[in-house]
């Protein structure tokens, strides 16, 4: 359990996370995810104006957190402790036990070394490949959004529910207005 810095959105500030999502508590031994405003009218949405001030914005950060996709690299023993528990290597394991009964038990032991040498290797390339799938994360694009009343530029992954967020895509001098401040369409 992770304890709130803000109370307004739980309880008693306690909150935890399962499977990436952020479960917040409602009192009365009840926890729940977050609801999102996706239940209003077309008309409700377009008479939005952002949030206002900065201390909006604060309680909204600590109420959904960043806007961010990240996995967590899981460690080279974890991913080793799978690979063992496997049926498939369990039963080479067996059999390898079953060797070892034979008078020639020595090849059975090199041959169950191998395997786990064999194991290790799967091991680190599965590291590798979830390596270069973190490293293929596109870089993070920076939006005009409308915050206290005005229109700044902020990266994708600061954005937050309820956000105004212009969508043109204007360039050059053509993407500024009389007074130098960017044209946005809202």
């Amino acid at each position: 359990f992770l304890p709130s810095s803000s109370s307004s959105s739980s309880a008693d500030g306690l909150s935890f996370s399962f499977r990436r999502q952020r479960f917040r508590h409602l009192g009365e031994g009840v926890f729940a995810p977050p609801t999102y405003p996706v239940s209003g009218t077309f008309a409700s949405y377009l008479t939005r104006t952002g949030h206002g001030a900065q201390a909006k914005v604060d309680a909204q950060t600590e109420h959904w957190g960043r806007n961010v996709f990240d996995f967590p690299m899981p460690t080279f023993g974890d991913l080793l402790r799978e690979q063992l528990l496997a049926p498939f290597f369990v039963f080479q394991v067996f059999c390898c036990a079953l060797w070892c009964l034979d008078e020639y038990w020595y090849y059975s032991l090199f041959t169950l070394a191998m395997l786990v040498v064999f194991e290790s290797t799967v091991v680190m390339s599965r590291q590798r490949n979830l390596q270069d799938l973190r490293r293929l994360k596109p870089p993070a694009m920076s939006l005009l959004v409308h915050r206290a009343g005005r229109w700044d530029r902020r990266d994708a992954e600061d954005l937050l529910p309820g956000d105004l967020v212009s969508i043109a895509r204007l360039t050059g001098q053509a993407a500024l207005d009389m007074t130098g401040a960017p044209r946005v369409i809202p």
